[in-house]
């Protein structure tokens, strides 16, 4: 061959190695600016996520400082007090109407309530219990005994006659009988009853005791009333006098 050939040949291997060359250079190249890129961006990111995670800690920070004070203590200042204290001043008073000696007609009263009179003396008759016998004792003209029970009392500061049993001035009404009392102590004294004891006491002296009395079979004691009507209570003053009945049906 000639030397022209031989030169063209030399020249297409440098050609092909200096290509060869460039090109294992230009990866070389690429490989080390790949990796100085990799490796800024791995410190870069982890720099900022580092910052990012600080101002996160810092802002997120849970900082209570707002300690709850309970300065709103439940003060009762309204306590209940009662200075309207009920005070009855309005005293009962008794007019003449309240008093059995000042009405003209017969006072009906129930069982239990109070006679009034103007002296101050009251009387209150409470019931009547029956008894076929006391003791060893029976009835000597009719069928039951009737107990009367009275209290009375003087209600003035001076002293007063009260009525009693012994006095006469009581007397019972049943169906259409009305009978005096029966003088029976033994009788009373059977079944522990006292007598009721009248005359004159000093004021605040109340009296308890009762009255005899007998009555026809049949009748209960609901059915009989008590009456109060004599010229023991007689109001020398006035002409005015006791007209009082007591019953279980007024």
């Amino acid at each position: 061959m000639s030397d022209m050939v031989y030169i063209t040949i030399f020249l297409s291997f440098v050609t092909l190695y200096m290509k060869r060359k460039r090109r294992e250079y230009m990866s070389l190249i690429g490989l080390i600016v790949t990796g100085s890129l990799a490796g800024c961006s791995d410190g870069g990111d982890g720099d900022m996520e580092a910052t990012d995670d600080e101002e996160e800690d810092v802002a997120t920070e849970e900082v209570d400082d707002t300690e709850e004070v309970d300065d709103t203590e439940e003060v009762d200042d309204t306590e209940e007090v009662d200075d309207t204290e009920e005070v009855d001043d309005t005293e009962e008073e008794t007019t003449d109407s309240d008093y059995v000696n000042k009405i003209d007609e017969q006072v009906v009263l129930e069982y239990g309530e109070i006679a009034r009179v103007s002296t101050g003396i009251e009387a209150t008759v409470h019931g009547v219990s029956l008894y076929d016998r006391m003791g060893d004792e029976t009835p000597e003209e009719r069928d039951v005994f009737a107990v009367v029970q009275i209290s009375t009392e003087n209600t003035s500061d001076e002293q007063r006659d009260i009525p009693g049993a012994a006095a006469g001035g009581w007397e019972i009404f049943y169906g259409d009988q009305q009978v005096g009392q029966t003088f029976n102590s033994a009788a009373l004294r059977a079944e522990e009853y006292e007598g009721l004891e009248g005359g004159t006491v000093q004021g605040g002296v109340t009296r308890e005791g009762v009255a005899l009395f007998e009555v026809d079979e049949g009748f209960s004691d609901t059915e009989i009333d008590t009456l109060w009507s004599d010229n023991f209570q007689f109001i020398e003053e006035s002409g005015e006098q006791i007209n009082v009945r007591w019953t279980a049906n007024p």
